[in-house]
Formats: structure tokens, C-alpha cells, sequence
């Protein structure tokens, strides 16, 4: 993925993820940044191979790819707010969110 930052929330997003996971290069400043990252990238075979390797070990090292996590994260909300808006409205507490694990994924 290479992105542009701009003003919408899918370029933000998408810039934001990039950068966490260390891929800064893969961020355009501008249109004309943007063409030349884009142009470096389709002439560049070697330059593509070691892009795909990096993401490849991003993607096994990324908790955004551990569904196993996210859906016990996401189901762990789903029974607060259930919990939440059983409560009569005078005494319910905030709801409070899974959290997730501060170390990378293990992978079978």
C-alpha cells in the first residue's frame, strides 16, 4: 500500500498504519512525492522484492493480523456493553474496553 496524506479519514488511517509499522517510505507528502514513490516502485524489481519481504514480516509480528486476539478483544466488549446496558441508567459504569496484548502476536 503506498498513500498520500491528505485530509480525508482513509488517508489518515491508511498513513497511520504505514507508519506504525515502520513503513514511513510508503507516505507521500504530496501528489508529486506520491508519483515518484510510485515510479521508484514499478522500476525497481529489487526495491519491490525487499518491500513484499518487509511487509510479509510485518504482517506475522502485527497484532492488527492476530484475529484470534482481536476477536476475543471484540467479544470481551461485546459482553461489557451487554453487561453495561443491563444496569439501570442511574448506576451504570463506564464500559470498559479488552485490552490488548503490548507483545507481537505468537504464531503457530
Amino acid at each position: 500500500m503506498l498513500t498520500r496524506s491528505g485530509e480525508t479519514f482513509a488517508s489518515r488511517v491508511a498513513a497511520s498504519l504505514l507508519h506504525t509499522h515502520g513503513f514511513d517510505d510508503l507516505v507521500a507528502v504530496d501528489d508529486e512525492d506520491y508519483v515518484a514513490k510510485v515510479r521508484t516502485l514499478a522500476n525497481s524489481a529489487e526495491r519491490l522484492a525487499q518491500l513484499r519481504q518487509r511487509l510479509e514480516r510485518a504482517r506475522l509480528s502485527s497484532p492488527l493480523f492476530d484475529t484470534v486476539a482481536f476477536t476475543r478483544n471484540l467479544e470481551t466488549l461485546f459482553d461489557a456493553i451487554w453487561r453495561h446496558h443491563q444496569h439501570a441508567p442511574d448506576n451504570r459504569e463506564p464500559v470498559k474496553a479488552a485490552v490488548f496484548p503490548s507483545e507481537p502476536p505468537a504464531r503457530e
